[in-house]
């Protein structure tokens, strides 16, 4: 079956009009069908009548091909669901990203399309399969399982597998390797610094007084995130300066490795009153800087005292850190992004911070 041009109107049922001329190619082969060059973001399906209606496809995931359902390299929705691949849409590697807004709720019509989209898969030469499970249909892991998928990460509400057909070792990338701190070296003009005693944690009831900290949210810059950890523990407007000092560490919560960045700060206005954090911070007090730059806790383990040679040099002005910038990332729907530099002589593009 060849079809040249093919004009989709949707009636009222389906919402506006909508009207668009796609030239396509449809193909019978056995249990496939394909149009091929759908690009406009319209699941097709048969009417009663014989007719062709088109509606628009829901969200994509983010940085893919928009408005396309993909049935390996087509966009095509059979008419038997029982026996048709499941909804998906390539990424940029030759992989596939399965809908999960359009999984089935029954465990044996899963099942069924998902051992026909595998075979199709890998017909068509796609390589990593990514297959997002709502927590409403967790009933679905279980015979992805029994199909090779395996457990790629977790979120609120959802679960994340994934796998890799070709007989090579998989290129997918792991779930995210690390997680981000920020320490707040936070000086007033009286040369003092604002420390903390923790109410829970390692340091809990050891009268050890040390810097703000905190872990930076998702979508947070440090140069946010240190602002609100100080905040949000010990009542302060303060404001970003400079990055001092960054740690990497390993084998942190659950096995993950931590980036720590020293950040530079400076009171907001005259208000230096403090407000402890009542859930996670004892007590919370200004300390004269040369008091804290003798403190044991600090001289006596390499990586801390190292720190607070970069925090007491910064102090004294005998050094400047590193400045911070939002920039344009220059790709499409990305915003700004954190550019972190020391002192080279020049001006740069973005706002500092």
């Amino acid at each position: 079956m060849i079809l040249r041009s093919v004009r989709i109107t949707a009636n009222r049922a389906f919402g506006p009009v909508l009207r668009s001329s796609i030239a396509a190619t449809a193909v019978c082969q056995q249990h496939r069908s394909f149009i091929e060059g759908c690009r406009w973001g319209f699941a097709i399906s048969r009417t009663a009548a014989g007719g062709l209606i088109g509606a628009r496809s829901q969200e994509e995931p983010t940085g893919l091909r928009r408005g396309h359902i993909l049935v390996g390299n087509t966009s095509w929705r059979p008419q038997s669901m029982a026996n048709s691949p499941l909804e998906a849409t390539d990424d940029l590697y030759e992989g596939i990203i399965i809908f999960d807004s359009r999984l089935p709720d029954s465990v044996e019509e899963f099942g069924s399309r998902l051992d026909h989209s595998l075979e199709l898969w890998t017909n068509n030469g796609k390589r990593g399969i990514w297959l997002r499970v709502p927590h409403a249909q967790s009933q679905l892991i279980h015979p992805a399982m029994q199909r090779g998928f395996g457990f790629h990460h977790a979120e609120p509400g959802y679960l994340m597998l994934t796998r890799w057909l070709p007989n090579t070792p998989s290129t997918l990338p792991a779930n995210a390797s690390h997680q981000v701190g920020i320490g707040a070296f936070v000086l007033n003009d009286a040369n003092e610094v604002l420390v903390v005693q923790e109410k829970s944690g390692g340091l809990k009831g050891k009268g050890i007084w040390k810097m703000p900290t905190g872990v930076v949210n998702q979508g947070e810059n440090i140069t946010r995130g240190c602002e609100r950890e100080v905040l949000e523990e010990t009542g302060l407007r303060a404001k970003f300066q400079a990055v001092l000092a960054a740690r990497q560490a390993h084998n942190f919560a659950f096995g993950k490795s931590d980036m720590f960045f020293v950040v530079a700060m400076r009171p907001e206005g005259s208000d230096l009153s403090l407000t402890a954090q009542e859930s996670e911070v004892e007590a919370v007090q200004w300390m004269p800087l040369e008091e804290y730059s003798q403190m044991p806790f600090l001289l006596g383990r390499p990586i801390l005292r190292d720190i607070l040679g970069s925090c007491v040099a910064y102090a004294r002005g005998e050094y400047k850190g590193m400045s911070a910038s939002e920039l344009e990332s220059g790709r499409a729907g990305r915003g700004t992004e954190l550019f972190i530099s020391g002192h080279l002589g020049f001006k740069q593009s973005g706002s500092s911070l």
